[in-house]
């Protein structure tokens, strides 16, 4: 919960103060934090306790702030027993905060190192029938003259299932209204 003087409350008053002095500039500039969603009410795993500093609800309830944002990584937070079932209580536990806030939340950006398909597809229904505001991917590849753009193991790149699948759930995402 701290980082020697850094806790919880000094980051959200550091939010509190960097999204007021945002909007002071720029009334109509959008704010995020851009975080990975850290620290709500959930099955008590790493990610959803405070041991980062963060206080999802509590930040987003910021009155500075428009939008939330979460991440979905369950292999680099150790959640390997049901990447799926695990990301998909996330998504869900997410948009349960953006329906008691009254503020869109977003998927920011996720990957899976394994049944990449499957298990993003399955994120990616649960965005839809969730509610959840919507989503980015982490990475967008493209294939240039000189080869394939780099790639960290999340990449996208035409021509992929995943690219196809993306297609169909924006079309999904856009029929939801």
């Amino acid at each position: 919960i701290t980082s020697g003087t850094c806790t919880t409350a000094t980051l959200t008053a550091w939010i509190k103060n960097i999204s007021a002095y945002i909007k002071s500039l720029d009334s109509c500039h959008l704010v995020s934090i851009g975080d990975e969603g850290f620290g709500l009410n959930g099955d008590g795993s790493y990610p959803y306790t405070y041991a980062e500093g963060l206080d999802f609800p509590t930040n987003l309830a910021v009155s500075t702030i428009d939008f939330g944002t979460a991440h979905l990584y369950p292999y680099a937070w150790g959640q390997t027993a049901d990447p799926i079932g695990w990301g998909n209580a996330w998504i869900v536990n997410h948009y349960t905060v953006q329906q008691q806030l009254n503020k869109p939340v977003i998927l920011e950006e996720y990957g899976t190192d394994s049944n990449r398909n499957a298990t993003i597809a399955s994120w990616l229904n649960t965005v839809v029938s969730s509610g959840l505001a919507g989503d980015l991917i982490w990475q967008a590849g493209s294939v240039l003259s000189n080869g394939a753009s780099w790639n960290d193991g999340h990449a996208v790149y035409p021509g992929d299932p995943e690219y196809t699948l993306l297609t169909q759930h924006s079309a999904a995402l856009k029929a939801r209204g």
